[in-house]
C-alpha cells in the first residue's frame, strides 16, 4: 500500500492583542490538505505559551516526508506577509483569559 507523510504548521501571533485577521495561504497546492483557523477577528491572542494560544494550522501530505515538509513550509510562507494581524491592547484595557 502507498505510504503518505503529513506535516503540520501552526499559525501563531507575534504580539499580544486583539486579532484583526489572518492572511491565509492559498489552498491551490494538492499537497495542502487543510488550512484551519481556530480563532477569529476580535479574539484575544498572544505569542504561544500553551497549546491554546495557537490561531490555526496548515496540514500538507505527500508521498515522502521532504515533499510534505516543503509543501507545508511553502503554504506557511505564502500566508506570512503578516499572517496574524493583532492590535495591541489599548491603554487601560483589561483582558481576562
Amino acid at each position: 500500500s502507498p505510504q503518505a507523510f503529513s506535516t503540520i504548521r501552526w499559525l501563531v501571533a507575534d504580539t499580544e492583542g486583539i486579532l484583526e485577521g489572518v492572511d491565509l495561504p492559498s489552498h491551490d497546492t494538492p499537497a495542502v490538505q487543510r488550512v484551519v483557523l481556530l480563532r477569529g477577528p476580535g479574539d484575544a491572542v498572544r505569542p504561544p505559551q500553551h497549546n491554546g494560544d495557537r490561531i490555526g494550522y496548515i496540514i500538507a501530505t505527500a508521498t515522502c516526508e521532504d515533499d510534505a515538509d516543503a509543501a507545508a513550509d511553502a503554504a506557511d510562507a505564502a500566508g506570512h506577509g503578516h499572517p496574524v494581524r493583532a492590535e495591541r491592547y489599548p491603554a487601560g484595557h483589561r483582558h481576562h483569559r
